[in-house]
């Protein structure tokens, strides 16, 4: 029974449930799937239906997919296409798209878009792959199209002065055929000098016959004997005298090469030179526009900076220039989107190289850009999804900045009021720092507890310091541990609130009793500092609080726009049309990971959906359980708990969960604390 393992019965469930079989969910989808062209939302003469909803969820990254599967996800999702495609709407009447930063977000959102586009079709253009030249490709290049020779020999390399012995050894019989495999073994073991293939009792195996053995390097003398050498695990080849020294070996096997033909790789090497032929045009391509927009790059300012900070009075110095001033950079620019990147810290060389590249990429993007954008690139591709998609991001933003953010006011007013009613603002928790000593027993304890508490007395420190580095199992940082605040919590140890109720009732630089702490060690510690409650002044976190009333007031404002916009264009929605699209195991995944973020009502929101959508079936049952489970275990309501494992029982069903349940509800009707069960 499960009952005797906590978290194993807390995990069970969900592997049950992805083990259940399925046939009955794909009844239920089947008898409850909406047609595609139900409406669901209605919008002055526009509408979106459920073939719109579902492109939506399939156009999203597959691991996002199953959150907007369910019922609650699809009403999330059409939330944000209405309010996507009304905003956009009123955002174009008002001609957001016009603003500056909205063109310069757009262009630099879709720059790689763009860029790409105009390689592809100048290359197209420009670039002819025959079959003359995939054919001479493969004649001059075989070896890149064959599954190359694999030798394995058994090997044994000697000094010259240990040759004679073993040519003894191995001429003790007339045939050197009788000499078994466990004498060769000894030998190899007794006289290598090779210590590659001492390692492996003499064995080198992926010997390929080019040009190079394994753990001997170059040699093509013995490479040769090797080839030409029968397979035979009853003979000895050698002694070959070559350049890297004295040789015997055993062929074990030998598979030859494989080569493919031209039909099987026909389409590998279109693949190959297509994509040598593009770097090489792209090379080129570079180089002809860097000629035609005269382009110049300052790099040296850059390299020869100590730390990546740039100064206010070299801010307006250009990095980058051209003919066109959409190529023009200053090092301000520069530096903001390298701030990123590079922390205002001395440069290590790594650091350079990234900058480097950087700047490298960035000439290069701003050149391939201008020459899109001249060729009409942006212009004639403007309808593409990933075009249109960036528009709708830019024009959103640009809405936010002009309709919401920019019509927000904060006084000061309202900063003192939150200032002096949240006290999270304008106060510092006091916290107290401690050096602990953790022993592995109480005799171990006592000795060093009687030694530290000595030291205190003598103001000997550093003495301490060295002792618990030395002999504390908990040595690291001398044993201080900083910021220890009122709540339960000993950082690097977790929640003990023994322990941190300990360090709180203390006194500053008196060595407490020993006592065990939550991994049950035996510990005790010593405040070295203690920091009481302080108030920030307002002038240090004005803009913090101003930035925390901004956002609200933003957050406010949008929504009372967005209300009042689906109220003008007459929003009307049809939630009731929704079907549930998930499986029952990935609403058992959201679940999980809803349990997992501590959002207790979002996981029984799942288990909910489970048991109403899969009535009458082994997922009920499951989701069921765990309902009760969580009731009991993270909610600790005992009376809810007891009724769900009542009815839960009541469906009479047999299995390990039964069991598990039947255990808790006793221990539940019982009075029995709720920690003792969970230790059961």
């Amino acid at each position: 029974m499960i009952k005797s393992n906590h978290l194993r019965l807390f995990l069970l469930v969900f592997a049950v449930l992805f083990a259940t079989n399925s046939v009955l969910f794909s009844q239920v989808i089947a008898n409850t799937t909406a047609s595609e062209d139900t409406v669901l939302v209605r919008y002055g003469n526009t509408t979106i239906t459920t073939r719109e909803l579902r492109d939506k969820i399939n156009s999203l990254p597959q691991i996002e997919r199953h959150r907007f599967k369910t019922v609650e996800g699809q009403k999330n999702l059409l939330d944000m296409m209405l309010t996507e495609r009304i905003v956009f709407k009123r955002a174009m009447e008002l001609g957001i798209d016009q603003r500056e930063e909205v063109i310069n977000a757009f262009r630099l959102g879709t720059r790689s878009i763009v860029n790409r586009i105009y390689f592809e079709e100048l290359f197209a253009q420009e670039y002819s792959l025959d079959l003359g030249q995939l054919e001479r490709h493969f004649r001059e290049n075989r070896a890149l199209y064959s599954t190359p020779a694999r030798v394995t020999i058994q090997h044994l390399q000697v000094d010259r002065d240990d040759l004679p012995s073993v040519q003894e050894a191995l001429s003790r019989g007339t045939d050197v055929t009788q000499f078994i495999e466990t004498d060769f073994s000894q030998l190899i073991r007794n006289y290598t000098t090779n210590p590659f293939s001492s390692l492996h009792n003499g064995f080198i195996r992926g010997i390929r016959l080019d040009g190079s053995i394994p753990g001997i390097g170059v040699d093509l003398l013995l490479e040769n004997y090797i080839a030409n050498a029968i397979v035979d695990a009853d003979i000895i080849h050698g002694p070959f005298e070559t350049n890297t020294g004295i040789h015997f070996f055993k062929k074990l096997e030998h598979v030859p090469t494989v080569y493919q033909t031209f039909s099987e790789v026909r389409d590998e090497i279109e693949t190959r030179l297509r994509a040598e032929g593009e770097r090489e045009f792209y090379t080129s391509l570079i180089q002809r526009l860097r000629t035609r927009y005269n382009v110049v790059v300052l790099g040296d300012i850059v390299e020869g900076m100590r730390y990546f900070v740039i100064p206010p009075s070299i801010a307006d110095t250009e990095l980058l220039w051209g003919n066109n001033p959409e190529i023009s950079m200053t090092l301000g620019e520069f530096g903001r989107v390298m701030g990123n990147i590079i922390s205002p810290r001395a440069l290590e060389e790594e650091d350079r190289i990234a900058i480097r590249r950087f700047l490298t990429q960035e000439v290069e993007s701003r050149i391939l850009n201008v020459a899109a954008l001249e060729a009409n690139i942006l212009e004639n591709h403007k309808d593409r999804d990933d075009i249109q998609q960036i528009l709708l991001f830019a024009v959103l933003n640009g809405f936010m900045l002009a309709e919401v953010h920019e019509r927000i006011e904060v006084t000061h007013e309202e900063i003192v009021q939150l200032y002096e009613t949240y006290t999270e603002y304008n106060t510092i928790p006091a916290f107290r720092n401690i050096r602990q000593f953790v022993a592995p027993d109480e005799r171990t304890a006592r000795r060093h507890h009687r030694n530290i508490r000595r030291m205190l007395r003598r103001n000997q420190e550093h003495d301490i310091a060295v002792l618990t580095r030395q002999e504390s199992l908990a040595g690291a940082a001398d044993g201080v541990i900083l910021n220890i605040h009122r709540d339960g919590i000993i950082p690097g140890l977790g929640t003990d609130i023994v322990y941190n109720e300990k360090v709180f009732t203390a006194n500053v630089g008196v060595l407490s009793d020993m006592f065990r702490n939550v991994n049950d060690q035996v510990v005790f510690f010593y405040v070295i500092r203690e920091e009481p409650e302080r108030v920030r002044p307002l002038s240090h976190i004005a803009d913090v609080i101003a930035s925390r009333i901004h956002r609200e007031k933003a957050r406010e404002l949008f929504a009372q726009t967005k209300e009042d916009l689906f109220t003008e264009h007459g929003v009307v929605k049809y939630l009731d049309r929704l079907t549930n699209m998930a499986t029952p195991e990935a609403l058992f995944l959201l679940a999980e990971e809803a349990l997992f973020r501590q959002d207790i009502s979002e996981a029984m929101l799942f288990l909910d959906q489970i048991i109403y959508i899969f009535a009458d079936s082994k997922h009920e049952h499951n989701a069921l359980f765990m309902k009760a489970f969580i009731t009991y275990d993270k909610l600790e309501d005992r009376g809810r708990a007891i009724k769900l494992f009542e009815e839960f029982l009541s469906r009479n069903t047999i299995d390990e969960l039964s069991e598990s349940a039947e255990f808790i509800l006793d221990a539940l009707k019982a009075n029995t604390p709720l920690e003792m069960i969970r230790m059961e």
